[in-house]
């Protein structure tokens, strides 16, 4: 998993959901194409995702927005080329960032762990898992290590957009032109409002 964000909501006694807690990875993850790799720093960022997965479980509810390998991935920021990625990687850290994104995914979990298949980890399994993410972690190092330089898309300093997304670019420019001809609207209504009320002599 590249990147998720998971929103938990709580049903309330009227049935409305109410929003507990949002848990989102702040982990820079790798975006290769043609030209080569670059890793990419998800915070600050709009995330526009499409994947969405809703998981209940009596009165809560799990929505999961998500980018998986092999997704097609499209970032508007700021590119720099750093000169190599920082050595000093906190596995361990990674390792627990990776598990806890798994854990949010608690079918996709048992599905590649629960050996037995009695709908539970138990310990052998859950070190099973482990191991495995940390093989993931260790191998996302290497690769990131072994290039020669560096490549970073991060949030722009000077306020510029900052997106990230799986829709093709169509969509997303066609999301942008409606928001900025929503806004255009709003500013001509707050124009002829003014113009109105001094008419009138309001203001």
């Amino acid at each position: 998993m590249l990147w998720y964000r998971v929103v938990t909501e709580r049903k309330r006694s009227d049935g409305k959901w109410h929003r507990v807690s949002t848990d989102e990875s702040e982990t820079s993850f790798l975006l290769e194409d043609d030209s080569g790799t670059c890793a990419v720093d998800p915070e600050g960022a709009e995330m526009m995702v499409g994947r969405r997965d809703v998981t209940l479980r009596g009165d809560t509810r799990y929505t999961q927005h998500a980018l998986i390998r092999n997704d097609t991935v499209y970032v508007l920021g700021d590119f720099t080329t750093i000169g190599s990625i920082d050595p000093d990687f906190n596995v361990r850290e990674q390792v627990r960032e990776l598990l806890a994104s798994w854990k949010k995914d608690h079918p996709r979990l048992l599905e590649r762990f629960d050996l037995d298949g009695n709908g539970e980890l138990d310990l052998q399994e859950w070190e099973l898992a482990r191991q495995q993410a940390r093989r993931e972690v260790e191998r996302r190092r290497d690769e990131a290590m072994a290039a020669p330089e560096a490549h970073l898309v991060r949030r722009p300093s000077t306020g510029r957009l900052y997106l990230i997304s799986d829709f093709d670019p169509g969509r997303i420019a066609r999301r942008y032109r409606w928001l900025a001809l929503f806004h255009i609207v709003l500013f001509l209504a707050a124009i002829a409002g003014l113009a109105w009320f001094s008419q009138v002599g309001i203001i």
